[in-house]
């Protein structure tokens, strides 16, 4: 089958090689032409492992071509631009959705390519333009959005293995607001309070703001059981306690984060204010403001 991956971040690179592992023609699309000649002449690795992978990289700008799957890794901030690309470039390549949020929900629906989404249960940190750390060992749920079931379960076949598998969820928008609320929670308060994921469940002060933030986050999807999401939540943490959230490193570099699509979906979904999203949105638009330096 052939596969193109587009964006090569931590997500991006470690799709790009557990997919051309599994037996897979990858074609990696990248921003930076730096990326492009450090990937051309060295391959890419996870850390850890001595496999060094041969991978066709291009440039994001130039993609086209006859693909069976295109697996979009990009940050959701970048996922209208690369809707806009596939219509302009009449791709008609099936596309699956590898992002956090759902800001970008409204953007896959402006396309007639079958969609699908994947939510990442993986921990994933780029080291390197070329390297990336699988920090720890999950599974991608996955769900059709416009695709027809039966072709997202060849999908999953062909691209799973036995140390990276893939799970067949029936309903996208459940799976999307399961994560939703995961993410509404950890990413904003580890990033304003600049901490590893597992103080969210291990400092008293702050798992009572992140109680407040799974209610309101429940109130505003509808979701009925506060405990279940806030033991999911508790789940994550734990299981990434000493990583950085892609939010919080996305701020210490200078990047704009998902806020928007995160908190921001939350805000414009409820009926009712959101305190405490509210604060965690403008403390993390703020602090996208400030100067990088300032923060550290």
């Amino acid at each position: 089958m052939k596969v193109a991956v587009v964006g090569a971040g931590s997500i991006g690179l470690l799709y790009a090689i557990r997919t051309q592992e599994a037996g897979h023609e990858v074609t990696l699309f990248v921003r930076r032409e730096q990326q492009i000649e450090l990937i051309c002449n060295k391959g890419i690795q996870v850390e850890g492992e001595s496999m060094m992978y041969d991978i066709h990289v291009k440039n994001i700008m130039d993609i086209s071509g006859a693909f069976d799957l295109i697996i979009i890794a990009t940050k959701q901030t970048h996922v209208k631009k690369i809707v806009e690309l596939v219509k302009v470039n009449e791709i008609v390549a099936p596309l699956l959705f590898l992002q956090n949020g759902m800001g970008h929900i409204e953007d896959i629906h402006e396309i007639i390519n079958p969609t699908a989404i994947g939510i990442i249960e993986h921990g994933a940190r780029k080291l390197s333009d070329r390297t990336v750390a699988h920090t720890g060992v999950g599974v991608t749920r996955i769900a059709a959005v416009t695709m027809k079931q039966e072709d997202l379960i060849i999908y999953k076949q062909m691209l799973e293995s036995s140390h990276f598998p893939y799970k067949l969820e029936n309903d996208w928008f459940e799976v999307m607001s399961d994560k939703l609320i995961i993410n509404a929670v950890i990413n904003p308060l580890t990033s304003i309070f600049k901490v590893v994921n597992g103080e969210v469940v291990n400092n008293p002060n702050l798992f009572r703001i992140a109680k407040k933030l799974c209610e309101e986050a429940c109130d505003a999807l509808g979701k009925a059981s506060v405990e279940y999401h806030l033991d999911r939540v508790k789940k994550v943490a734990m299981q990434t306690k000493d990583n950085h959230s892609s939010m919080l490193e996305d701020i210490k570099n200078g990047r704009r984060t998902e806020i928007e699509g995160i908190s921001g979906y939350l805000l414009k979904r409820a009926n009712d204010e959101l305190p405490y999203t509210t604060f965690v949105y403008e403390g993390v638009q703020a602090m996208q403001q400030m100067d990088r330096r300032e923060y550290e």
